[in-house]
């Protein structure tokens, strides 16, 4: 299962494609499922590659020094790697405890179970502040990728 995760869109769409006698319905429902795979995984085991993009999607950090750490993490310069991590966690830490206030974005939507009457509420809500404490989360666990071929013999 775990070369799903390195599928993009355009290699899940033609690896579906491949299969014969099956619905386009169930196809589809196949797509998704990998796609949602992806994003269960994304989100509670953080992988080097993810975090990158998501370091590079967000607009926190310095992407010349996001683009270095991506360079040193494919020379195995593990040293520079940690190096650069360690600056950019302390400049989300920077972010997170600064008094200034920061504006913010909510789409939230209230709704209840329908069965159940359990209330529940789902849609975003982005914080310069909040993006910068998920960042340091993912940013800690991108070390422990590297560091086992750093002082493995």
């Amino acid at each position: 299962m775990s070369i799903l995760l390195e599928w993009d869109n355009d290699k899940i769409s033609d690896e579906i494609k491949e299969i014969t006698g099956v619905s386009e319905r169930e196809k589809e429902r196949a797509k998704l499922m990998i796609r949602f795979y992806q994003l269960l995984y994304d989100k509670y085991f953080h992988q080097h590659v993810n975090i990158l993009n998501d370091l590079e999607m967000s607009c926190l950090l310095d992407l010349r020094k996001i683009r270095s750490l991506k360079r040193s993490l494919q020379r195995k310069d593990y040293y520079k790697s940690l190096t650069l991590v360690l600056t950019m966690l302390a400049v989300l830490k920077e972010k997170v405890l600064s008094p200034q206030k920061t504006d913010y974005f909510e789409n939230i939507y209230y709704k209840r179970h329908i069965a159940a009457g359990i209330p529940s509420m789902y849609g975003t809500y982005r914080e310069e502040k909040f993006e910068a404490m998920g960042l340091t989360f993912a940013l800690k666990a991108l070390p422990r990728c590297f560091l086992k071929d750093w002082w493995s013999p």
